[in-house]
Parts: structure tokens; sequence; C-alpha cells
């Protein structure tokens, strides 16, 4: 969302005010960089999702 107003990029992720956005703006880019290190892709196989046929059931009978 970038070069759109603040408070317009705020509500749009369910912020209700954009005091609560704030401490987004003031993070540590060293703190940011050392998280995303340590979420190295795992080994599992990638598989598609398939929901079991009891969920299947509730959602269509919505």
């Amino acid at each position: 969302m970038s070069g759109c107003r603040k408070h317009t990029r705020d509500s749009r992720k369910g912020h209700s005010s954009t005091k609560s956005t704030e401490i987004y703006l003031h993070a540590d880019l060293a703190l940011k960089e050392q998280a995303l290190a340590r979420t190295a892709p795992t080994s599992a196989a990638r598989r598609r999702y398939r929901p079991p046929d009891k969920l299947l059931g509730f959602l269509e009978s919505l």
C-alpha cells in the first residue's frame, strides 16, 4: 500500500486508530532481519490441502 494515506492504509488493515500502527514505523530493521533469518524454508514437501469430507459438507450447508 505504498503511496496511500496512512489513515487509509491502517483502516484497511482493521486498525481503529493510526496510533496502534506507530510502532511499525519505529521498528528496528536489524531486529526484523534477524527474525527473517530464523524463518528458513522447511524441507517438507509441499502438498495441496485437501479438506476432510466433514468440513466440505459443513461449508456446503451454509
